[in-house]
């Protein structure tokens, strides 16, 4: 079979090379689409060589900021992945909710399997999920909770997202010679994406919170944002972290996460860091990290840097025991539905 990943997040060079290596070991052929993601142009291709996967990128699309911006892009992605899909005669297409990737291989009758596994973000979830011949999801969100989109299959993996690529990652310690760290002496932080749909108009307490520990408790604080030049204004005396940095072990040496996103904190948590989230949704898998100690969240900006001040002077955070530690991902069973559907 022929198919077609289309890679919208750099999160996804992370999730989909094993799954793109298990088709390959079973004969069929893959190919790329991807839409331009940050100010480098060729990031998400780096990103997918760093993560082992080294195939030509069909690269259309980028990012809008206003809800019209949004739709060009949408349209504009639609209409080429349309054509690329017809022209390469794809019968398959793997996404994580990717909207013009669903909508180009809906109206080309071709196969689509999605990867959902943050249904707050209704908008994405809507312009996908209801075209999708089969639905994967990991296993803390309530089937209810994707039934209401109407899937037509699913499939609940026992796993949260991150498991795919930490399970077997090992931290390496030249990163702290890179930017002259010590290990458990520093903090990274996520930047909230507000330009994504489910953040819309939320403030980023993430920006505030970094200022206050740099100014006020003095430690240095290393920022990995997407939006680097906003960054570099709104946090002045961070480190905003450029290109592909190894976050996971700068992650595993630091003292503590502050984020505003959601990947980095199931990558903290696996790692038995501190995790303190300024998130603006609260997500099904939020609520499975906070319900096993894993993560603190709060949106009181007094009540984030009172739990820093806790976490950064006082004795690590006891965890009694990670079930991060003990997930496995069904690679092998995920690619068998593919295969048989």
């Amino acid at each position: 079979m022929k198919f077609l990943f289309d890679f919208t997040h750099p999160k996804q060079c992370m999730f989909f090379p094993p799954i793109i290596k298990e088709l390959q070991k079973r004969k069929h052929e893959v190919l790329i689409s991807a839409r331009e993601f940050g100010r480098d142009k060729g990031f998400m291709s780096k990103l997918l060589k760093e993560n082992g996967i080294d195939l030509p990128i069909y690269t259309t699309g980028g990012h809008g900021k206003t809800k019209l911006e949004k739709l060009e892009n949408f349209a504009h992605r639609t209409l080429h992945l349309a054509n690329f899909m017809n022209y390469q005669e794809i019968e398959a297409l793997i996404c994580l909710s990717s909207p013009s990737a669903v909508r180009a291989a809906y109206g080309l009758g071709k196969k689509i399997f999605v990867f959902n596994d943050i249904p707050e973000a209704e908008h994405t979830a809507k312009l996908t999920i209801p075209f999708s011949d089969y639905l994967f999801f990991p296993f803390c969100i309530p089937s209810e909770h994707m039934n209401r989109f109407g899937p037509r299959n699913f499939y609940k993996y026992p796993a949260l997202d991150p498991i795919v690529w930490i399970k077997n990652f090992m931290p390496n310690d030249e990163c702290l010679e890179q930017f002259d760290l010590v290990e458990n002496t520093y903090i990274i932080a996520k930047h909230t994406p507000t330009a994504a749909s489910f953040n819309e108009g939320k403030e980023d307490l993430i920006v505030n919170l970094v200022n206050w520990l740099t100014d006020e408790i003095g430690i240095r604080v290393l920022v990995h944002s997407y939006d680097i030049a906003s960054a570099q204004v709104t946090m002045p005396k961070a480190e905003i972290l450029e290109g592909i940095v190894d976050l996971q072990s700068l992650m595993y040496y630091s003292k503590l996460l502050v984020t505003g996103g959601g990947t980095t904190s199931i990558e903290a948590a696996y790692f038995g860091r501190d995790v303190i989230s300024a998130r603006p949704i609260l997500t099904h898998y939020d609520k499975y990290l906070i319900l096993h100690d894993l993560m603190f969240r709060s949106r009181d900006l007094d009540v984030l840097k009172k739990t820093c001040q806790n976490r950064l002077f006082n004795p690590p955070h006891p965890i009694k025991k990670n079930p991060l530690h003990d997930m496995e991902f069904p690679l092998k069973k995920i690619v068998d539905i593919m295969e048989d559907y």
